[in-house]
């Protein structure tokens, strides 16, 4: 099976774009999410380490995350931590995929992606040893899809509706589901 053959994407002239809905898999029945799960945010002239949208809410005193979440980035405020997903999304992703999960990544200067397959245990940290400018999993069912850039404290997760989806839609300390619109690149 070729990688990524499961999804659809937009037909756009370049793939670094701003909106999710022009880097992520598209079809009516994808729900998207944005990850949060080890960032730094500066505050108050010093940094505070922001493992998931309550540590986020908590340090910038506002009531909605997304809100937040946009503020920072757009304020430069928010900066990388771990690349990896949490714990229970992981563990969620494995649990309802099928085959080794596809990782595509490009790296800086290259041309042309890199794709490889991973065992499935190793999507919570499928990019941690590799060097990349912007890396890809996907399931290859199509269940699930997840990209980061390695400038982004976020993950941007796709997901099929049905019970994966129900049981990402239960990891709110980690996960906010965003419309295709929400920006992918500040």
């Amino acid at each position: 099976m070729t990688p990524f053959s499961k999804f659809k994407f937009a037909q756009t002239q370049a793939r670094r774009r701003k909106a999710l809905s022009e880097v992520m898999p598209i079809g009516a029945n994808l729900t998207y999410f944005v990850v949060l799960s080890d960032a730094y945010l500066s505050v108050d002239e010093g940094e505070r380490h922001i493992c998931n949208f309550d540590d986020l809410r908590d340090a910038l005193s506002r009531g909605d995350d997304l809100q937040a979440l946009q503020a920072a980035r757009a304020n430069g405020q928010l900066t990388e931590g771990r690349h990896e997903l949490p714990d229970a999304v992981a563990r969620h992703l494995a649990d309802g995929g099928t085959g080794s999960p596809h990782v595509r990544r490009w790296m800086y200067g290259a041309s042309e992606p890199i794709t490889t397959t991973i065992a499935t245990p190793g999507i919570k940290d499928a990019w941690a040893a590799m060097s990349f400018e912007e890396v890809e999993v996907g399931d290859p069912s199509g269940m699930w899809y997840f990209r980061t850039r390695d400038d982004e404290p976020l993950i941007f997760l796709a997901v099929k509706a049905g019970p994966l989806l129900d049981r990402i839609q239960q990891c709110k300390q980690f996960c906010r589901e965003v419309s295709g619109e929400f920006e992918y690149v500040r």
